[in-house]
């Protein structure tokens, strides 16, 4: 647009020069060349979206809602139902009682099998390549610090204050640069030096730090699509990555979700599409699971980085909203989002629901209304899993689930709990308008509903990335998952 604003410009101030003969039809071609231009990039962006449409159908076609049957009664509504529902009556209604009676049996089953949060005892040695050149860099010259990996204290932006002391404004893109960051924190302090090693002969794992900035998809289209020959620069560039310890070798993409739209299908041979010996090693993003699994092996799910970088204390007043959801209606799982905004907004009442659309970057401090919140509304985002998820667990709020995808949680940090910390609600009931979410949500039972927060309470630990070494975090897990 600024082009095509300075041909306009150079081409009135040749129409006011009568006495200069000049051609002004390489201007009016360069001109017709860039509206061309930005005719076909807006009518590939459509057929993305598009694409990417027909893909969350195909993905929620594929998943099994084989208990939601298990919940539908056809008795007729009473006429509390009618008054809380934000729809017409429909013909069937959901069994609310018989969905916590399960929720509470798979509960109460799985917590005789849990055991309490202990510390890793047991850890790989990680080796960091630490000397990789600018090709293989997009932030070689930034030097790694608390605030450039973590963001800004909380106590710091803007007007706000906060006591809480572990909360930062932390980029959502973050996962590589914290990865390296901790790991080279453990160099320069010799802390938990059994975690680490400068030995390639002695690692059990090898961390590559390649293009650690935070980004979003198109950035990383960028550097992959216009770097010659890429796959080579990082095979030569790895020095103990051969065949035999290519499996031992981790790579990060945070966006990884196996369609047009994750950061990595566009870095082909390495990440995406693997050659060998790539193909056999360990890949961590945020999803973990791809829509052409066999071009993203070895993948697997890790947290977003949250806004919280260690334990909370409880909260210990009673919480003011019942139901939280922020984020906005117009990508991931729409149709569940646009839903759940109606029937926020239908109650007219913020303690039953408070629907918070505008918030966009990590650094809100309006995130903070999550931890006085009972659920926090987690749907499906541009991949199954979403930033606020994290945020939700670290400020100590149930998460409620609307896809088994998204229950498929990232395994190291919270597979082995989740039947006791989080909610999942059955989607197509509730895009059929067959759930109302504060019937549902306040007819929980106080027993399932102090496991959930206790639990929530104890494990979130386990999925949040600390700033220093901390043998219980998501990365410590992370680490002894893929050993």
């Amino acid at each position: 647009l600024e082009l095509l604003h300075s041909i306009d410009h150079r081409n009135m101030r040749l129409r006011t020069r009568p006495h200069r003969s000049v051609d002004a039809s390489p201007r009016l071609g360069i001109k017709a060349v860039l509206i061309a231009t930005m005719a076909y990039c807006i009518i590939t962006r459509i057929w993305q979206q598009s694409t990417l449409i027909s893909q969350y159908a195909e993905i929620f076609s594929q998943e099994t809602w084989g208990r939601e049957n298990y919940y539908m009664s056809n008795h007729a509504p009473n006429s509390e139902e009618t008054v809380l529902s934000t729809k017409a009556p429909p013909s069937s209604s959901f069994d609310y009682a018989a969905f916590w009676q399960n929720a509470l049996h798979e509960a109460l089953a799985n917590q005789e099998q849990l055991h309490p949060p202990a510390d890793v005892t047991k850890c790989p040695k990680v080796f960091l390549y630490q000397n990789l050149s600018t090709s293989l860099r997009d932030d070689p010259n930034k030097l790694l610090s608390i605030e450039t990996v973590f963001g800004e204290d909380f106590s710091r932006i803007g007007s706000f204050r906060t006591s809480c002391t572990v909360c930062r404004g932390t980029h959502h893109h973050s996962l590589a640069r914290i990865v390296e960051y901790r790991l080279r924190l453990q160099q320069q302090t010799s802390s938990h030096a059994e975690c680490f090693t400068s030995d390639p002969n002695q690692a059990d794992l090898f961390f590559v730090p390649i293009f650690t900035q935070p980004k979003k998809t198109h950035k990383w289209h960028s550097i992959c699509n216009n770097t010659p020959h890429l796959v080579d620069k990082i095979r030569n560039e790895l020095l103990y990555f051969n065949s035999s310890t290519a499996c031992k070798h981790i790579f990060a993409v945070s966006k990884s979700f196996g369609s047009f739209s994750s950061a990595g299908t566009a870095c082909k041979g390495w990440w995406y599409d693997p050659v060998p010996p790539f193909d056999t090693a360990l890949r961590v993003g945020y999803s973990g699971f791809s829509l052409k699994p066999d071009a993203l092996p070895n993948l697997f799910s890790v947290p977003y980085p949250s806004t919280v970088h260690g334990k909370l204390e409880p909260y210990n007043r009673e919480k003011e909203y019942l139901m939280l959801f922020t984020g906005q209606d117009n990508h991931g799982d729409t149709e569940v989002r646009r839903t759940i905004v109606s029937q926020c907004r239908g109650y007219q009442n913020a303690s039953k629901c408070h629907a918070l659309t505008s918030i966009t970057h990590s650094g809100d401090p309006r995130l903070f209304q999550k931890q006085n919140t009972v659920f926090c509304l987690e749907p499906v985002g541009d991949s199954p899993w979403r930033k606020s998820i994290s945020d939700s667990i670290g400020f100590h709020c149930i998460p409620v689930f609307f896809s088994e995808r998204t229950d498929d949680v990232p395994p190291f940090s919270m597979s082995h709990w989740k039947k006791q910390g989080r909610v999942l609600v059955p989607r197509q009931a509730f895009v059929e308008g067959k759930i109302d979410l504060y019937r549902l949500l306040s007819s929980i039972p106080d027993q399932l509903l102090r496991i959930l927060q206790e639990t929530v309470e104890t494990y979130s630990h386990q999925y949040l990335y600390n700033t220093k070494h901390d043998p219980g975090d998501a990365l410590s897990l992370m680490f002894v998952g893929l050993w």
